[in-house]
């Protein structure tokens, strides 16, 4: 018991409460008797939010009795332990009214930071860019501070702002993923032209984040078509082989890029970063080998090192020719090279092959199997597989019918944007929108806004593209002094 009122009261560690609990029978025990000893302790209260896991019925009741108990506060740590567990419960609004007056704006600690990131995560935008526009200049040069409002000018639609932010960030310290994050808002706002010179610049050897890596070879090869896209994303395949989206952005750099439109012409013969296809000359086994230069050839994926004894052997030879495996348990075996293809165009098929069985529960790509021998049935599965898309999309219409699925999650569930979503109820016969009549208080109360024609209005993408689709537009405009559109809306509208 002395070692949990030490934690809470004198700053000792959290093990000391949770040891002290394992010691003393569990950790709710404890807390029962401890609590009783103190029926009105916030800090107690913060203490145990933050050591219980989210599913524990305790955590809600407490959090609650916090709640209670945070308009008595008078002592700066109670105020300081309370911010704490409200934020750690990720009620992120009521622990940033918290931390507003626990620090100043001339010195980092930790209760400015919380105060920044909470109110950016409650998505009180205006009060999160005051208070970031607050501090003092030497602050805001902190790399966790420009990042943090970087965030919140991002947010916000203030993308100038958030990209003279990154580039003082990236003077200091170059860093892709914030490189990446800059090269977006040069993109939103139009600046194309910047993009395509720093991609230009853009080493083949660039390492970095799997994700990061597949999305600059995603841009490389929208804006240039250069194949150095390929080794870059090639990185990002091998770096995180588990990810499908790994895969699917390998796979659509070819599919649906720039540099699938030109073949990739095989090599003559097997050398470094080739991929090859060996049959046994008097059997049935098959092997593949990748001459792989990146670092620590995995060799379940078929990988080996360009100085490893088979490869040395496989160097130089060409399609037809043979290449002798030496084994302990089968004595020696001829194989003959059935192909040499380029790594990165193996790797794609390789994709194309194995993702269903890698991810056999995405629905993000997928592949069926035809069979001539079969004549007209051959063409079974691709019907079936119409038949049952059709019959998932009719699924998703009696959903919005019904009422209960809105447009925005019809269109997601459906696999398109709200948009095409939209233009298809308006096209079907079959369907009408669906829209609320209101009650006659709310009419009046809608007929007052608008005779006062002083109002702002912020206006959703799809009710936009709607108001455009059914030519009032113009009329909604009128009828508000300003109508504001958010940014995400501006950055969405050009992709339709």
């Amino acid at each position: 018991m002395r070692e949990i009122r030490r934690y809470a009261f004198g700053g000792g560690r959290r093990r000391a409460f949770a040891e002290a609990a394992a010691q003393q029978g569990s950790l709710d025990q404890e807390l029962t008797r401890t609590l009783s000893r103190s029926p009105r302790s916030i800090v107690l209260r913060s203490v145990a939010v933050g050591l219980l896991d989210e599913a524990n019925e305790r955590r809600q009741p407490l959090l609650a009795e916090l709640d209670e108990l945070v308009g008595q506060i008078q002592d700066v740590r109670d105020r300081y332990h309370a911010a704490e567990a409200l934020f750690a419960a990720k009620q992120y609004s009521k622990a940033a009214d918290l931390y507003g007056e626990l620090h100043g704006t001339d010195k980092d600690n930790v209760a400015l930071r919380r105060h920044l990131t909470a109110l950016h995560l409650a998505d009180r935008r205006l009060e999160a860019r005051q208070l970031f526009e607050s501090l003092d200049e030497q602050i805001k040069s902190l790399p966790q501070y420009a990042e943090a409002g970087a965030a919140i000018y991002a947010r916000a639609g203030l993308l100038a702002e958030c990209r003279r932010l990154l580039e003082k960030m990236l003077l200091h310290e170059e860093n892709l993923h914030r490189r990446l994050q800059w090269l977006s808002l040069c993109e939103r706002l139009g600046d194309t032209d910047t993009v395509v010179d720093w991609l230009k610049q853009v080493d083949p050897a660039q390492r970095g984040y799997p994700r990061d890596l597949i999305f600059l070879a995603l841009r490389i090869d929208w804006y240039l078509g250069d194949p150095k896209c390929l080794p870059i994303a090639y990185r990002a395949l091998r770096g995180a082989y588990d990810d499908p989206q790994m895969h699917l952005g390998f796979i659509a750099l070819f599919l649906t890029g720039r540099i699938g439109r030109n073949p990739i012409d095989p090599p003559e013969r097997i050398g470094p970063d080739t991929a090859v296809a060996l049959i046994e000359k008097d059997g049935t086994r098959r092997l593949t080998r990748i001459i792989e230069t990146e670092p620590n050839p995995r060799i379940d994926r078929d990988e080996i090192a360009p100085d490893d004894s088979l490869a040395t052997r496989l160097l130089g030879l060409r399609v037809g020719d043979e290449v002798e495996l030496r084994s302990i348990a089968a004595g020696s075996s001829r194989y003959l090279v059935a192909t040499v293809q380029n790594k990165y165009a193996h790797a794609h098929f390789r994709s194309l092959e194995q993702f269903q069985v890698m991810f056999p529960e995405s629905r993000a790509f997928g592949s069926l199997g035809i069979d001539p021998s079969k004549g007209d049935q051959q063409f079974k599965p691709i019907f079936d597989a119409v038949k049952q898309k059709g019959e998932f999309g009719r699924q998703i219409k009696d959903l919005y019918r019904s009422g209960r699925l809105p447009i925005a999650l019809a269109a997601n569930f459906g696999g398109s944007s709200g948009f095409e979503f939209w233009d298809t109820i308006l096209t079907d016969p079959a369907m009408q929108f669906n829209v609320v009549l209101g009650r006659p208080e709310d009419y009046a109360e809608a007929n007052r806004i608008l005779d006062q024609r002083a109002h702002r209005a912020v206006i959703d993408p799809i009710t936009l593209y709607g108001l455009v689709r059914v030519k009032i537009a113009e009329t909604v405009r009128a009828a508000f002094e300003d109508l504001g559109v958010v940014q995400t809306t501006l950055d969405l509208l050009p992709r339709t």
